[in-house]
């Protein structure tokens, strides 16, 4: 039973992540990459302004008359107070940071099942198995980090700012970008 757990341990995704930068240089360890990769995905799910069919739940009304607002997502302009070409180019990195994780996550699936059957069967991970899902971690690691640096050049010293504190004060939220009622236009 301690080999299964120790086996599990070995395959969960922020443990591997932990794990893997001990190995990295003092000044990159500093980056939270758990909070970078939740945030590129957030961004290259969110469409600017669309709605998101959902009310506010029960007992939370918002407006006077009593009727429930749509919600809307936030534009990454405002939501970040941002530019229009900034918002562009987050989302364009966010976008393929998230295609290039996901190829890497369908190709852990088979492995992270491999291992796993060999921890039911109380058997030694398979080596080979073992290297690739190491050497896949090692990839996605190094995959945020090159996208973290990208977006670092894109926006420059003077903007970047930005984004580490809009992450800074976000990554406890549970959401980026919560939805919030939409503001009527007259």
């Amino acid at each position: 039973m301690s080999h299964l757990r120790s086996v599990f341990l070995y395959l969960a995704p922020s443990c591997c992540l932990a794990l893997l930068g001990q190995d990295l240089p003092l000044s990159q360890r500093s980056i939270d990459l758990p909070t970078y990769e939740s945030f590129f995905l957030a961004v290259s799910q969110l469409a600017p302004g669309r709605e998101m069919g959902r009310t506010v739940g029960p007992g939370q009304r918002i407006s006077l008359n009593a009727t429930m607002p749509k919600l809307v997502q936030p534009g990454l302009e405002d939501a970040l107070g941002i530019t229009f070409e900034e918002a562009r180019t987050l989302r364009s990195i966010a976008v393929d940071y998230e295609a290039k994780d996901r190829a890497i996550h369908e190709a852990q699936r088979p492995l992270v099942l491999e291992l796993r059957f060999a921890a039911i069967a109380e058997e030694a991970p398979p080596r080979a198995a073992s290297r690739l899902y190491d050497q896949l971690n090692r990839q996605r690691t190094q995959l945020a980090l090159d996208h973290i640096q990208e977006l670092k050049t894109a926006f420059g010293a003077a903007r970047f700012p930005l984004i580490e504190n809009f992450l800074s004060a976000r990554k406890n939220s549970g959401s980026f970008f919560p939805a919030v009622p939409r503001v009527a236009v007259n």
